[in-house]
């Protein structure tokens, strides 16, 4: 059988494989690295941003009248985007907090800490992942205000 005949015989079949191994490819690659984007120009790639000392904030229900005292009150988030979004990018568009809803007793209590971020933005690393919840008492929580 000559080379002619075994390129062009099936050819719609050999080009429809073609094109499905390709957009499988593609695929699977976009799901293995995350900065991968075949649909952009190699010129926008994605950077990393690192925001220190961000405050955490604490979720608790309105009716919990309860205080708490962090520590670290504050953490270093590293975030990951396009260049233009991470450039906008604010400290307090992060949300820092610790899920404190379903705390019964909070003396020597480790939590993860959780970020929430804009649309574009994902969270790499936060530093350090767990803090330290105790219970303060009242007087901790709100000082006196002075006499006028």
């Amino acid at each position: 059988m000559p080379w002619r005949e075994l390129i062009l015989r099936n050819l719609t079949w050999k080009l429809l494989s073609l094109f499905l191994a390709t957009v499988f490819y593609v695929g699977i690659r976009a799901s293995i690295e995350e900065d991968f984007d075949p649909f952009h120009a190699s010129g926008t790639t994605l950077q990393t941003r690192v925001f220190a000392r961000v405050p955490i904030g604490l979720l608790t229900t309105a009716e919990d009248a309860r205080g708490f005292k962090l520590t670290p009150t504050a953490v270093e988030v590293t975030v990951r985007g396009q260049a233009a979004a991470l450039q906008a990018l604010k400290p307090t568009d992060l949300d820092v907090f610790v899920d404190l809803v379903d705390v019964q007793d909070a003396i020597g209590l480790k939590k993860r800490i959780r970020v929430h971020t804009p649309s574009g933005i994902t969270v790499l690393e936060v530093k350090p992942q767990i803090v330290e919840v105790d219970r303060t008492r009242l007087s901790e929580s709100f000082p006196a205000r002075p006499d006028r």
